[in-house]
């Protein structure tokens, strides 16, 4: 699940980016721009890809932590508490950020899927 009204925002700001792509992941809600992994929306929490290099100053704010989905924190990804996103100016900063990750990015390459073979 993930809030419908956080959704709509980041929507509308995003609306103008071409490529723009909504998917669902991690019981959640994804925005690919050109293929690449923006932004998310997690429950009440947008998910927000950043440069490695920045990690370490912006979880010095108030109301942003590692994205540990897994157990194991992501580099490069950080989650933002819904109070650090009341304003327009800061959901803005966020997702800037995170577009301009997402556009720096490497393409992913798909692996090759590998089919086993049993033998009756």
């Amino acid at each position: 699940m993930f809030d419908e009204k956080l959704a709509a925002r980041v929507r509308a700001y995003l609306a103008p980016q071409r490529n723009l792509r909504e998917m669902g992941m991690f019981g959640g809600l994804c925005f690919l721009v050109e293929g690449k992994m923006a932004a998310g929306i997690l429950g009440d929490r947008l998910i927000a890809r950043v440069e490695p290099e920045d990690q370490g100053a912006l979880l010095r704010r108030r109301g942003v932590e590692s994205f540990a989905f897994t157990g194991r924190p992501m580099t490069g990804v950080l989650v933002v508490s819904p109070g650090s996103l009341r304003t327009g100016k800061a959901l803005a900063e966020w997702l800037d950020r995170s577009l301009a990750r997402a556009r720096r990015s490497q393409p992913t390459k798909r692996k090759a899927r590998v089919r086993a073979w049993r033998v009756p």
